[in-house]
């Protein structure tokens, strides 16, 4: 397969329901590696957006602990959730 061009888009959550949204072009010459390309557009839109990786998530904060939930008796032998 032929390629002529590359793009690359990133979004940018800026919060309050804001957002921001870069997308750059190339023209390849027969010559270029397509991969190579690619990679320098994530690089220069991800500098252009101050923006760093993803963020996984292994690395976000855990979850807010729930309190445990006790049935109450409300006769003897019946229990209401």
């Amino acid at each position: 397969m032929k390629y002529t061009g590359v793009s690359y888009k990133r979004v940018k959550n800026l919060g309050n329901y804001e957002s921001e949204h870069l997308e750059l072009f190339a023209d390849i010459d027969s010559d270029e590696n397509v991969d190579d390309a690619v990679d320098a557009l994530k690089k220069k839109v991800k500098a252009l957006l101050g923006v760093d990786e993803v963020v996984k998530p292994s690395t976000l904060p855990p979850p807010p602990k729930q309190m445990p939930v006790k049935p109450a008796i409300k006769e003897e032998g019946e229990i209401d959730f």
